[in-house]
């Protein structure tokens, strides 16, 4: 009888450790999907994340060319206004040396 009861116990002791390791084999896959969707989540906003600054950069270039073209614009007229005003000053000065050229007659 003693025997059998200590076949039982140990019986219960190894079916205990087989029923753990089975349970934390579970636990372990569950982990490890777990894991996996944490990494793949994080993966997906690297992603997105890149994938949105590449559109705003994209309209910050559109933003940035177009400003460039206002400034380029804006300088065509004023250098064009300075020659403007060079020619007049030219012409000014072109007829005063006429003016004297005329009087010295």
């Amino acid at each position: 009888w003693a025997e059998f009861t200590e076949e039982a116990a140990d019986m219960r002791m190894k079916m205990n450790r087989v029923l753990r390791k089975m349970l934390n084999r579970q636990l372990a896959g569950a982990w490890e999907r777990w894991l996996e969707m944490v990494d793949e989540l994080a993966r997906m906003r690297f992603v997105l994340k890149r994938a949105a600054t590449r559109m705003m950069n994209r309209q910050l270039q559109g933003a940035f060319d177009n400003w460039a073209a206002a400034v380029e614009i804006s300088r065509a007229g004023a250098v064009g206004e300075e020659m403007m005003r060079l020619k007049r000053q030219i012409m000014v000065m072109e007829e005063a040396r006429l003016r004297n050229a005329v009087k010295k007659f």
